[in-house]
């Protein structure tokens, strides 16, 4: 009977321990694979530094750390990628760019990664294989083979430093002469033809009755229309008053009215006109073909009011 009783427990334990194995090896199904492409570097050459994770499905993660810097060993690049192999496994690869500047050999530690299992929330932690690389300098030539002392070659210089100065010296005149040339302005001759032959009433009169004749519709015919009729006026002023007002603004040409002793009406309806002109040309209004032909009418008005005036007869 004890016999039969020891048979039975000897059963268990075996079919106890081989389920512990077979749950040992679900729950470490996956792996670690490192590779290098090499383990003799010279200073400064790349290594490429390669883990490759292969898990049993996506529901596991790998919380992987890449320190900033490894001793005696530089990190220059770090990637990541996942991936799926033909068997359905999951690989998750972390690749790493790493290089030396210390001659020696040294180890790379064995970096530590845990694995976590989202759906039971299990931890494993699991540690890459040390790798060691040796750090070197170019060999030496051990050869012991002499080599010719070359003699020294006699090489003809020409001097070209007065070229340079030359062209130094051309260029600095160059700059100065448009410099002078920009800052002094010349007088402007005044050309014969741009004088009108005739006087400043007839002039007036002509122009606007050029005018009269042009029916502006779209606002750049205005624009053109109501600049060309404060032109008009400016030109008149100017030349019977001797003011230089043609590039003066309203305001301006107003002022030198009142400053000449114009009549305030006349003022008045000087300025009413220029102003429907500004507000064409800078405002964007759009007069009607009577508000036109009115502007035209006063401003023409205006113009023979200052004609017979006493100081212009």
């Amino acid at each position: 009977m004890t016999a039969i009783i020891i048979k039975k427990y000897s059963l268990l334990k075996l079919v106890f321990g081989c389920h512990l194995l077979l749950l040992c090896s679900i729950a470490f199904s996956q792996s670690i694979e490192t590779k290098i492409d090499r383990k003799d570097i010279l200073i400064g050459e790349q290594i490429n530094y390669t883990l490759q994770f292969t898990l049993p499905s996506q529901n596991f993660q790998i919380e992987f750390s890449v320190p900033d810097s490894l001793p005696h060993f530089e990190i220059l690049h770090k990637s990541k990628s996942d991936s799926t192999d033909k068997a359905g496994n999951y690989l998750v690869t972390q690749r790493l760019i790493i290089t030396s500047f210390d001659s020696g050999s040294w180890t790379l530690p064995a970096l530590p990664m845990k694995i976590r299992n989202s759906s039971n929330q299990a931890v494993y932690s699991l540690n890459a294989d040390p790798i060691t690389i040796n750090v070197g300098y170019m060999p030496a030539d051990s050869s012991g083979q002499l080599r010719d002392i070359k003699p020294v070659f006699k090489v003809f210089y020409i001097d070209n430093d007065w070229w340079i100065w030359g062209i130094a010296i051309a260029l600095t005149l160059l700059v100065l002469f448009l410099i002078i040339r920009h800052f002094v302005k010349k007088p402007k001759k005044i050309k014969e033809d741009s004088i009108s032959k005739l006087s400043a009433i007839e002039e007036a009169r002509q122009r606007l009755d050029q005018l009269k004749k042009e029916e502006p519709e779209n606002l750049q015919e205005l624009k053109i229309y109501y600049s060309s009729l404060a032109e008009t006026f400016k030109n008149y002023y100017g030349r019977s008053y001797r003011s230089k007002i043609a590039n003066k603004t309203t305001a301006q040409t107003l002022m030198d009215m009142q400053q000449n002793k114009v009549a305030q009406d006349v003022v008045s309806e000087t300025a009413a006109s220029l102003r429907l002109a500004d507000a064409v040309k800078f405002a964007k209004y759009k007069p009607s073909y009577a508000e036109n032909k009115e502007a035209l009418i006063k401003m023409a008005a205006v113009i023979e009011t200052l004609h017979r005036l006493p100081q212009n007869n």
